[in-house]
């Protein structure tokens, strides 16, 4: 049998994260990819991780098509880390159509971090690179399957986005913000390989500071994880634009639909509270309050 050809990295963290019941409208253009999240502890953590496990249990058909690689970041939490590690080990003993394999590593850089370092360990074995996180939830062979072929097909696409690409990030110009969101997508190993070597770097870009404010983090990490492939002569695009193609893993497991694109109503709101928002900004620098 082949060896499967994608290797899909699903960045993990016991750290504890901010609430958000609902997501919220970032970028340009303006859709939902801050998507909704209420894991505060280990035992909320652990849940979602085996509610992810199940789902990509019950989604896979494909054995030749792709492994599974957990990354969980930050060694301080290593009872969690062993318990997840324990859990991908009996997944892939049950599991007949996908390798679950796990990695621990420091948090260092975050998700970006994450995902480099696991390119940088397995990028002789995979031909496809798909990169996501614990909170977003994205199923079904033939999106992947189709999204290799579209690599295939076009020699000049470095990255396929599966949340939306953006051109927006505070302090940069367009040229250096165009990204795609989250860092959430799929690329073939050859061309982040030869990306990599023109830049002169020895990883994927991600923030080094490890006490970075998170602008920094978000500007280094995700979207110079992506930019960097445009830099370098290739192109980043939406892969099916028009379509939402994942689910925050919170409202998955709520039993919740969701639809990326804002309704009219929703980018109403969003623009006015832009509009406050900067008025209010440029009110307190006017009286030397900022």
């Amino acid at each position: 049998m082949n060896r499967p050809r994608i290797l899909k990295v699903i960045a993990t963290t016991f750290n504890s994260r901010s609430v958000r019941e609902n997501a919220l409208i970032t970028g340009r253009p303006p859709i939902k990819t801050l998507l909704s999240q209420n894991f505060t502890d280990a035992t909320s953590i652990h849940s979602m991780h085996d509610f992810l496990i199940k789902k990509e249990l019950d989604s896979a058909e494909d054995s030749s098509l792709m492994d599974l690689l957990f990354v969980v970041s930050d060694v301080r939490f290593k009872a969690d880390n062993q318990r997840l590690e324990t859990k991908i080990n009996v997944a892939n003993s049950i599991s007949d159509h996908r390798n679950f394999r796990f990695l621990e590593r420091s948090n260092k850089g975050w998700s970006y971090g994450a995902f480099s370092e696991s390119f940088f360990k397995y990028s002789e074995e995979y031909d496809y690179f798909f990169f996501c996180e614990d909170d977003v939830l994205i199923l079904g062979d033939e999106k992947f399957r189709a999204a290799a072929e579209e690599l295939d097909n076009d020699p000049q696409l470095g990255f396929l986005s599966f949340l939306g690409t953006s051109s927006y990030c505070h302090g940069l110009i367009e040229a250096d913000a165009i990204h795609a969101r989250n860092g959430i997508g799929m690329a073939r190993t050859d061309r982040l390989v030869g990306a990599i070597s023109e830049a002169g770097i020895d990883l994927l870009p991600f923030c080094v500071d490890p006490q970075g404010e998170y602008v920094n983090i978000i500007r280094e990490g995700e979207v110079r994880f992506t930019n960097f492939l445009i830099k370098h002569g290739l192109s980043v695009r939406d892969f099916r634009p028009n379509k939402t193609l994942m689910i925050s893993t919170y409202d998955a497991m709520l039993g919740r639909s969701f639809e990326k694109f804002p309704s009219r109503l929703e980018l109403i709101g969003y623009h006015t509270k832009k509009i406050v928002k900067e008025g209010l900004y440029k009110f307190a620098c006017s009286l030397g309050l900022r």
